[in-house]
């Protein structure tokens, strides 16, 4: 009965983390902030690339440098080649959770292994814990090595010059308070 009662509270202490973030998120639902996306425009001549935060589109794209700076960039979309966007912040959320859930999932991993016997052991003999820790730490290194793989990726839009192109699609990545 002792062996089996680790994994019981193991499986205990799991589910309640997993259950975690779906409490939290209801409550981020009321009160939900609006993302920023950071703009990357590729022109159609290739001579320059213009970033900064979306604020109007139509028949030309309208950003912002910075959103400290009020300076205004037009661009018309006969100009643009394509368009990204990530969300601000997006990178370190990933890192964070990738090493979070590769802590836990590492811990777990560690946990679940069998005592070992140790009376003939003389060198690196390590314990159930210290197999967890272990585990738990490298499951830390691949989560965020992973999640900042998964955070790098842009949302990409090809305008290639295309005027018909509706632009209503890239309302969502708007600056949420427009100057």
């Amino acid at each position: 009965m002792m062996k089996k009662l680790p994994h019981i509270s193991l499986a205990i202490l799991l589910s309640f983390f997993l259950s975690c973030p779906s409490l939290l998120g209801q409550n981020a639902l009321q009160t939900k902030q609006k993302q920023y996306y950071k703009t990357w425009i590729n022109t159609m001549d290739q001579s320059s690339k213009i970033n900064g935060y979306l604020i109007e589109a139509g028949d030309s794209l309208t950003l912002i440098s910075s959103l400290s700076d009020n300076t205004r960039i037009s661009i018309p979309v006969s100009n643009i080649q394509k368009i990204k966007f990530r969300a601000k912040g997006k990178l370190g959320r990933t890192v964070l959770f990738g090493a979070l859930a590769g802590f836990m999932v590492g811990g777990v991993i560690g946990l679940s292994r069998e005592e070992e016997d140790y009376s003939n052991c003389y060198l690196f003999c390590t314990t159930r814990s210290e197999k967890a820790w272990g585990a738990a730490w490298a499951g830390t290194q691949l989560g965020a090595l992973l999640g900042g793989i998964i955070g790098i990726f842009k949302i990409k839009f090809p305008i290639n010059g295309d005027v018909n192109y509706p632009t209503k699609n890239l309302m969502k990545y708007k600056l949420p308070n427009a100057y």
